[in-house]
């Protein structure tokens, strides 16, 4: 009878961690789900408001022996320029500006908390 009575408190803790791994799981899901949507809001402001546009001139110093080297590749990439001032009217933590494959991921560098 011990046994039986232990077996069923064992499997009745188990049940409760399970359920709270769950709902701790949902938890995260509907937090990242708010987030994300967000951001969206928050980058398509970003694509409304200031303008981003490829800087086309300039000229690279001292260019290496081996053109073939990442290095090369990188310092070939066209430069951005972005009005900093109008990021910080939508965010004043903001401290710079990062583009991933040119328009597909356009966001704005921020410190703190937002």
């Amino acid at each position: 009878m011990k046994k039986s009575l232990f077996k069923k408190v064992l499997f009745a803790a188990l049940i409760v961690m399970v359920i709270g791994v769950l709902a701790y799981n949902a938890y995260l899901g509907v937090d990242w789900f708010t987030d994300k949507k967000e951001n969206e809001e928050e980058i398509s402001e970003i694509d409304q408001e200031v303008s981003v546009e490829e800087l086309a001139e300039g000229e690279n110093i001292n260019p290496p022996a081996n053109a073939e080297s990442d290095y090369w590749y990188y310092i070939k990439m066209p430069l951005m320029n972005v009005d900093i001032s109008e990021l910080q009217k939508i965010n004043s933590d903001t401290v710079g500006f990062l583009s991933v494959n040119r328009d597909k991921y356009q966001l704005s560098c921020c410190t703190g908390d937002k």
